[in-house]
């Protein structure tokens, strides 16, 4: 008799439960179905090692006395313990669709997963929740989820369709997949990848050159070096000298924001000219400097590379000690926003300020702009910060002015906060009965609610199940008087928050 297909000892790199089916089915196609010969089968074929790890599974017993299934299900327990159906619906549950799985994959990767999950009869609904859920892709969850009624079958119908539909539209433009552009990796990185540093020169990548914050020599510019200089006009270094005389302050690096950019040709200088106007009025910080014996209020600037005065100032130090003698200088200025300023011409000037006494340069300004105080002066002068920001005392009436609202004799509110009583459940409420009060104070009494209850501090109520009496406290003029709330002991022990609801 003909045998079909053909059943190899085990192996354990594949699953036993594999393996079973495969037997099954030679069993099927060969038309096996006596007991005796399918446990003989399958014990001459599951090789030595297989069979002596069934033995030792199945002691005392020996395996002619065991049935084919009791024998194959031995070795599953042992291949294959029952997991937790907690676990298991957790994974499943926690399934998400990754970016290059397709539909069909995803939902065979789920059907696997629910083997263990014991779902039952709600195996198709669980599938379709998790497809919806984890599809992890806006557009076809959008659409699954605008459907009124949706089951496995139709879900999957549509979430092919989008799919192929998506595939398609990339095939007639001829793009590739969002996976390829998206998640491209690339090996090590060597030195012919990169294209040649700005910065240097090298074969790096620019943005982790070692000279990104060093100084050109070369144009004065920070974030390379002179080999590598672009500048289509360049200055030799002993002009920048001669021309940086007096002017130019110590070697360093600016902040980030007020940093000094030296725009330098063979007929000019250029420096930073900053100074705001504050919108919120905000006072700036002046100081006053004595300029060839006559007193100026100057602003300081530590955004303006320059100290320079006006016109105006410039006619008063000169009636103070005679014409100042004002030479023509290359050097401009430029605002925030890149616009260059041409001085009238430069000085210099014997500067006087606590004690200090130093001949520094100057340059004028046509106009009637503010007086500053810029940095080549703040590194040769040492200015008392400490009273220049020295924070005057606010004045109080100028404060009950500003929060006028605050001072009013209306009780105020706090708003947008909700307050909760906490009330003992296991306590009954508590009525308790009103006070009787003298018949004279009842109008003065009543007159007193009627305040609080415009106020806002009480209101009418129809029924209550708590009530505590009012306790009136009379006013030194004996026109008014004060109500207080009366607490009672047993009302004391219901609120251990101390939070109290009056009536």
């Amino acid at each position: 008799m003909a045998t079909y297909g053909r059943i190899d000892e085990y192996d354990e790199s594949e699953e036993w439960t594999q393996y079973v089916e495969r037997m099954d089915h030679y069993f099927e196609a060969n038309d096996i179905e006596d007991k005796d010969k399918k446990r003989s089968i399958f014990l001459s074929v599951i090789g030595a090692k297989t069979y002596k790890l069934l033995r030792g599974l199945i002691r005392p017993e020996v395996p002619n006395k065991l049935s084919y299934e009791e024998l194959s299900e031995a070795i599953k327990n042992h291949y294959v313990p029952k997991p937790s159906v907690i676990v298991q619906r957790y994974k499943f549950n926690t399934r998400v669709r990754r970016n290059d799985e397709s539909i069909s994959t995803f939902m065979a990767e789920l059907r696997a997963l629910s083997e263990h999950c014991e779902f039952g009869s709600a195996l198709d609904e669980m599938l379709r929740d998790r497809l919806v859920c984890g599809v992890n892709e806006d557009r076809i969850q959008r659409r699954l989820l605008a459907e009124p009624t949706l089951d496995l079958k139709r879900a999957l119908e549509i979430a092919h369709g989008m799919e192929t539909a998506a595939k398609d539209v990339r095939d007639l433009k001829g793009e590739m997949p969002n996976k390829h552009s998206m998640n491209k990796l690339h090996g090590g990185r060597h030195s012919d990848e990169y294209k040649e540093c700005y910065r240097c020169g090298g074969k790096h990548d620019h943005t982790k050159c070692r000279f990104k914050t060093e100084k050109c020599h070369q144009c004065g510019k920070i974030g390379h070096i002179a080999k590598v200089c672009r500048s289509s006009k360049k200055v030799s270094s002993e002009k920048r000298l001669k021309q940086g005389k007096n002017f130019r302050g110590k070697k360093g690096r600016d902040s980030e924001m007020n940093k000094v950019e030296q725009h330098q040709s063979d007929e000019e200088l250029a420096y930073n000219l900053f100074s705001f106007k504050d919108k919120e009025k905000t006072p700036p910080y002046r100081e006053k400097m004595t300029v060839n014996g006559i007193d100026i209020n100057m602003e300081i600037d530590t955004g303006a590379s320059f100290s320079v005065i006006n016109e105006k100032t410039l006619q008063e130090i000169s009636r103070g000690k005679g014409n100042l003698d004002l030479k023509q200088t290359e050097i401009s200025l430029r605002t925030y926003t890149g616009e260059k300023i041409s001085p009238k011409g430069i000085t210099e000037v014997v500067v006087e300020y606590n004690n200090q006494v130093s001949r520094l340069p100057l340059l004028v300004l046509k106009g009637n702009g503010p007086n500053l105080i810029g940095r080549n002066w703040l590194e040769n002068i040492c200015l008392n910060w400490t009273s220049i920001k020295r924070l005057a005392k606010p004045n109080l009436e100028e404060v009950l002015n500003k929060y006028d609202d605050l001072f009013t004799d209306e009780l105020g509110k706090l708003n947008g906060v909700t307050a909760k009583i906490y009330v003992d459940p296991s306590t009954k409420p508590i009525f308790c009965k009103a006070r009787s009060v003298p018949y004279t104070m009842k109008p003065k009494i009543e007159k007193e609610l009627e305040r609080l209850e415009r106020q806002g501090t009480i209101e009418t109520v129809q029924y209550s199940d708590w009530a505590t009496p009012v306790v009136p406290i009379m006013k030194p003029d004996t026109t008014k008087c004060s109500i207080v709330w009366g607490l009672q002991k047993d009302c004391e022990q219901s609120f251990p928050f101390g939070c109290l609801p009056f009536t």
